[in-house]
């Protein structure tokens, strides 16, 4: 049984300004799609255990993207985004991509004198840059960062699943959400009865409490690392541990 794999992929529509390079926006979006089919049939030529399915945008007969776009990116396993345009719907797809945590290579178009033309929240991410939208750039730069997505690796710096809002929570946003609602929930379900039940949080202690110490972690990854280092220098003054 092979394993599905699939790729959003995201652009600016109906577009017919020039970019930098003198090409329609317009015509980014189609040569993306050329380019990830001819890196997807790569792929699944020497590894027949997978089945990678490119997803794109479509427009109905409105002219309106269709709501399955946010299906495809909700079960989107990795997206390529052209971010070339600038393009208010792109970059809301984009942030509705970093929230979930999904892994993504923001496309970043070189402007005229050479720089990378890169939005603001996205000028230390992991970033495709090219100088044009021509098949050939993009295949070059593209297929060796696709590839390390699908199979992982690529080593510090080269991790599409990092962005702003995961460096922030540490975790993906969603992720971050149901954490926060556990502790809630633990609190109110559980520890706030306890504290009613027994008059107060310190009652229950034989002992006189001369400090009250609290340690927030920078991040909830750091929480655990954080109490076994707490535990060991209490014993290494000669403080029991019972907690």
């Amino acid at each position: 049984m092979k394993i599905p794999f699939d790729i959003f992929i995201g652009g600016p529509m109906g577009n017919d300004n020039l970019d930098a390079a003198g090409e329609s926006f317009s015509s980014h979006l189609p040569n993306l799609t050329n380019v990830l089919k001819r890196i997807k049939d790569e792929i699944e030529e020497t590894d027949k255990t997978i089945n990678i399915r490119i997803q794109t945008p479509e427009v109905d007969e409105s002219g309106m993207i269709t709501n399955r776009i946010f299906g495809m990116i909700d079960g989107a396993e990795l997206a390529i985004m052209d971010v070339s345009a600038g393009s208010a719907g792109v970059m809301y797809e984009l942030a509705m991509l970093h929230a979930l945590g999904t892994p993504t290579i923001p496309v970043v178009l070189r402007d005229t004198e050479g720089k990378r033309k890169t939005p603001f929240y996205l000028k230390d991410s992991y970033c495709a840059v090219v100088s044009n939208f021509g098949e050939g750039v993009l295949y070059e730069r593209l297929s060796s960062m696709v590839r390390t997505a699908v199979y992982g690796g690529g080593g510090p710096g080269a991790n599409p699943a990092m962005n702003p809002m995961t460096a922030f929570y540490d975790m993906a946003l969603v992720d971050a959400s149901a954490t926060t609602g556990l502790a809630t929930g633990y609190f109110h379900n559980f520890i706030r009865h306890v504290i009613r039940e027994t008059g107060g949080v310190f009652t229950a202690l034989d002992y006189q409490v001369e400090k009250f110490v609290i340690l927030q972690p920078e991040k909830l990854s750091d929480t655990s690392d954080m109490l076994n280092r707490v535990k060991s220098r209490l014993r290494s003054e000669g403080i029991a541990v019972t907690q």
